[in-house]
């Protein structure tokens, strides 16, 4: 009997324990459910206001910079491809800002016009001088006016070192002939 009252008590203890198990799921289903309903309701308010359907959290997209580097007396190049997304074509003059005066800079081509759906090249070409401090950074940045594509941006630096010298011309060794 005592033996009887035992099994019954256990088996009320655990009809009661997964009873509240069950309503504690219910409730925790239900917090979750009301919880990712606010989140997703917030989340496509805030993707309603931003323009060209961005992801939420996302920065605008920001290119690194080009890094421009040689010793004295040489030209540091690099390149950057502008594409037209636009329906019409562009007509695009470069203008170089920053620490880097255009004396020292050039854009190849600094004007040019660019198709729709079409991109376009440009080559940056900076004459790194003695004026340059060594292991400096000169920032600058490449604009196109009117335009409102972000700016290109581009860092120079002079390398420690001497300017080279013109390379030596490669001896060759003479050619043995075959013996006859």
């Amino acid at each position: 009997m005592v033996k009887e009252r035992i099994i019954e008590a256990i088996k009320g203890a655990t009809e009661v324990n997964l009873r509240y198990s069950a309503i504690t799921l219910k409730l925790a289903r239900e917090y979750i459910k009301e919880l990712d309903g606010l989140v997703r309701d917030k989340v496509a308010g805030i993707e309603a206001d931003r323009p060209n359907g961005a992801a939420a959290g996302a920065a605008p997209e920001r290119r690194p910079p080009i890094l421009l580097v040689g010793q004295a007396g040489t030209e540091a190049t690099g390149a950057f491809l502008l594409s037209n997304t636009a329906e019409a074509k562009l007509d695009v003059t470069l203008v170089i800002q920053g620490d880097i005066s255009s004396a020292q800079a050039e854009l190849v081509p600094a004007s040019f016009a660019i198709a729709p759906g079409d991109s376009a090249v440009v080559q940056l070409k900076v004459t790194i001088t003695e004026a340059l401090e060594m292991g400096r950074d000169y920032a600058g940045a490449v604009v196109a006016p009117g335009l409102s594509a972000p700016p290109i941006e581009f860092v120079v630096r002079r390398l420690s070192g001497d300017p080279p010298s013109k390379p030596a011309s490669k001896a060759r060794a003479p050619r043995s002939r075959p013996a006859r």
